[in-house]
């Protein structure tokens, strides 16, 4: 019984509030304010809108959608950041004129042309259009030899309609 209660425990991080400027470098190049030793493995919280800018791909599973201030119909504009979202329990895609694409020996793509968004948050669908909270794992990345900081990824773990 104890190590299952471990384990619990170990999943449920209370996220930290942030915001989306937190994520976004100032300057092409560099990495975003948030990309710091501290905040490796912490659990974020931010508001604002979900969707695509620009082509979609999802590859193993995993999509990258954005994170933003603002959105022009189903697409995010302004400042926003890109996230890591799990095809089938974050979002779903209504795609056309899809074709499946080798990029590897054992891995393949499928492109399309993207429709429409569905998001899937704890209180129902969402599209693109509404406000959400959105709660992401947050990772350092470093040069296996250096161990610099060479960049940060966002993974989503849940999303919330405000």
């Amino acid at each position: 019984m104890l190590p299952l209660l471990l384990l619990f425990v170990g999943c449920s991080k209370t996220p930290e509030p942030a915001q989306i400027a937190d994520f976004i470098s100032a300057t092409p190049g560099e990495l975003e304010p948030a990309c710091v030793e501290t905040n490796d493995g912490k659990r974020f919280i931010v508001e604002g809108y979900v969707g695509p800018s620009g082509d979609v791909r999802v590859s193993d599973g995993i999509v990258n959608l954005y994170i933003g201030d603002k959105v022009d119909g189903a697409e995010i504009v302004g400042n926003s950041f890109a996230a890591e979202f799990k095809d089938g329990k974050h979002a779903k895609f209504d795609v056309t004129n899809q074709r499946d694409k080798s990029v590897g020996p054992l891995r393949s793509e499928t492109e399309g042309q993207l429709q429409g968004v569905t998001l899937l948050t704890t209180t129902g669908d969402a599209t693109p259009a509404d406000r959400l909270a959105v709660v992401f794992d947050f990772e350092v990345v470093k040069h296996f030899q250096t161990g610099k900081i060479t960049a940060c990824r966002n993974h989503v773990v849940e999303l919330r309609k405000l």
